[in-house]
């Protein structure tokens, strides 16, 4: 695969399409028309869809990656790298009511090219690991429960803030979602003492 800037400028595109429309939801003749390029000149770069989704997933796995490694180390608490956490997700859905792309991708899991499918999946394991991770230091720090569960907790985090970003897609009461994630987090650090 060719990663100059044309196959960047097409993955950034296809990005877009994919967290709006799905993976179903766009050809590579929306993308000639979004960029302005022949559709010849996408498989060039991309052979197949499949190529070009497994090249986004991973690039914003990876990309995703990075930013929790930030948000560790930039964190003053759990509390905070959670809220920061949540942001991100947020932020994803201020962006013309995006989706993350990854749950956009498993909403389509069917459908999927197998490579595809499995960097959605490599991205659900990361980021649970990283909350379980994040969970564990604040149980550590006596800042959650002793009794926490941190794989259900994590895979909770997760699962509701993807959902929530659907249902507020769907709804358009943008202040749901962090009315969400702040009951969350919420109900995972516990009664207070």
């Amino acid at each position: 695969m060719n990663t100059g800037s044309k196959a960047h400028e097409i993955m950034i595109a296809a990005k877009k399409m994919i967290q709006t429309s799905g993976y179903n939801g766009f050809s590579f003749r929306d993308l000639s028309r979004e960029i302005g390029i022949k559709s010849a000149s996408i498989h060039y770069h991309f052979p197949t869809k499949g190529d070009l989704a497994v090249a986004v997933a991973t690039a914003y796995r990876e990309g995703f990656s990075e930013t929790l490694l930030d948000l560790e180390n930039g964190a003053a608490t759990t509390q905070q790298a959670l809220q920061k956490y949540a942001a991100l997700f947020q932020k994803t859905l201020d962006t013309d009511q995006r989706i993350c792309l990854c749950g956009m991708l498993a909403s389509e899991t069917e459908s999927l090219p197998e490579k595809v499918r499995m960097e959605t999946i490599r991205f659900f394991e990361e980021q649970e690991q990283w909350l379980a991770k994040m969970l564990s230091k604040g149980i550590i720090a006596g800042e959650l429960p002793a009794d926490t569960n941190v794989t259900a907790s994590a895979k909770l985090i997760l699962s509701t803030l993807e959902g929530a970003m659907i249902i507020v897609r769907n709804t358009g009461r943008r202040n749901d979602f962090s009315t969400v994630s702040d009951q969350l987090f919420t109900l995972i650090s516990g009664p207070k003492i």
